[in-house]
C-alpha cells in the first residue's frame, strides 16, 4: 500500500506496506491515515520516505544521507513535516499511549527528519507538550519549546525505568506524564501522586496493574470502579481490602480475588463467606482461608476436606465434629 502527499510543489511517497503487513500479523492496531500521511509504528525500521521536488532534485545530500541510502533507506526532509504529521502523533495519545510512547514517536520522526525539520513550529511543540504531559508540565529547559519537550521526555524515561522517584517531588507529582511513567514502573508510587491524579482512571489502572495494593491510594470513586478493582485483585487478591463495600459483596470480584489469593476471603462480605462456591475456591488456593469461612461452612465435610488437602494444618479451623471425623483425619496421613 502506498500514500502520496502533494505539498508545496513536492511529492512525498511513503512506502509502508511492509509495516501494515507486519502489524496485521501481530494483531496490532492498523495505522490510521490522516489525509494521505501515515504515522510510523513503534517497532521496526522507519518507513522509506522519498520526496521529489518540482525539478526532481534531491533535497539533501550529506554523508549521513548516503549512509541511509546504502542501508536501503531513501530519506528526504521537509521543514514543515512536523506540522503535517503533528495531528497523527497527537492521535496516538487517544489510543491509550502514555507519555513515554508519545516521546518515542516524536523522537522517531525527528530521527527520520534529522536535517532540521524536527525544529518544527513552537505552536506544534506546545500542543504536543500539553497533550502529553498535561497543563502542569514544568519548564526544564528554556532554550526552546522543543528542547523543553526533550527534557520532559528524558525525565519521563527516568521515572519509567525507576532511576527517579516521585518521593519528595511535589511539583513532579502534579505532572500527569511523570506520574503515569512512575506508577507503570512501580504501582505503589501512586502514594506520592497529587490527589487529582489519584482520581485519574488511566493512572490508577496502570498502578494497580503493576501492583494491586496500589488501590489503597486511589480515590474513593475509583475504589468503587469494577474494572479497576478487578484489575487490582487479579494482580493481588489481597487488594480486595481496599475495594468499596459494594464490590466486596460482588461475587465476580471476590471470586477473582480468592482465586489469586485464598486469604482474600477475609475481606469479602459476610454473605459471600457463606457462599460454598466462593469458599471452595478460596480453600483450594489456600487451605487457611477456612479460617474466614462462615461457621456453617466450617462444618461442611466437602469444604473442610478440600482445605486440609491443600494444607493439613487448616484442620484447626474446622468445626469440633470434623476435627475428629475419620474421613477427614485420613486425609492427613
Amino acid at each position: 500500500m502506498e500514500a502520496l502527499l502533494a505539498h508545496r510543489g513536492a511529492l512525498v511517497h511513503v512506502d509502508h506496506s511492509h509495516r501494515l503487513e507486519r502489524r496485521a500479523r501481530a494483531g496490532a492496531r492498523p495505522l490510521a491515515p490522516r489525509g494521505h500521511l501515515l504515522v510510523p509504528t513503534a517497532t521496526g525500521p522507519a518507513d522509506t520516505i522519498t520526496e521529489v521536488s518540482e525539478n526532481s532534485q534531491r533535497l539533501t545530500g550529506d554523508d549521513e544521507d548516503d549512509d541511509d541510502e546504502k542501508a536501503g533507506k531513501t530519506v528526504f526532509y521537509n521543514q514543515d513535516l512536523l506540522h503535517l504529521i503533528m495531528p497523527d502523533i497527537l492521535s496516538l495519545l487517544y489510543d491509550n499511549a502514555d507519555a513515554a510512547s508519545a516521546c518515542e514517536e516524536a523522537v522517531r520522526w525527528c530521527q527520520v527528519n534529522h536535517a532540521g525539520s524536527c525544529t518544527g513550529r513552537d505552536d506544534d511543540w506546545k500542543r504536543l507538550t500539553k497533550q502529553v504531559f498535561g497543563a502542569n508540565a514544568p519548564t526544564l529547559n528554556d532554550k526552546s519549546v522543543q528542547h523543553n519537550f526533550k527534557a520532559l521526555c528524558t525525565r519521563t524515561a527516568a521515572y519509567r525505568n525507576g532511576q527517579r522517584s516521585l518521593r519528595n517531588k511535589r511539583d513532579d507529582a502534579r505532572v500527569r506524564g511523570f506520574v503515569l511513567a512512575a506508577v507503570t514502573q512501580n504501582g505503589l508510587a501512586l502514594v506520592y501522586a497529587h490527589r487529582d491524579l489519584r482520581a485519574d482512571p488511566e493512572i490508577v489502572l496502570a498502578a494497580v496493574k503493576q501492583n494491586g495494593l496500589a488501590l489503597d491510594y486511589a480515590s474513593e470513586d475509583l475504589k468503587a470502579d469494577p474494572a479497576i478493582v478487578r484489575t487490582a485483585v487479579t494482580q493481588n487478591g489481597l487488594a480486595l481490602v481496599y475495594a468499596s463495600e459494594d464490590l466486596k459483596a460482588d461475587p465476580a470480584i471476590v471470586r477473582t480475588a480468592v482465586t489469586q489469593n485464598g486469604l482474600a476471603l477475609r475481606h469479602a462480605s459476610e454473605d459471600l463467606k457463606s457462599d460454598p462456591a466462593i469458599v471452595r475456591t478460596a480453600v483450594t488456593q489456600d487451605g487457611d482461608a477456612l479460617d474466614y469461612a462462615s461457621e456453617d461452612l466450617k462444618s461442611d465435610p466437602a469444604i473442610v476436606r478440600t482445605a486440609v488437602t491443600q494444607d493439613a494444618m487448616s484442620l484447626v479451623y474446622a468445626s469440633e465434629d470434623l476435627k475428629s471425623d475419620p474421613a477427614i483425619v485420613r486425609k492427613l496421613r
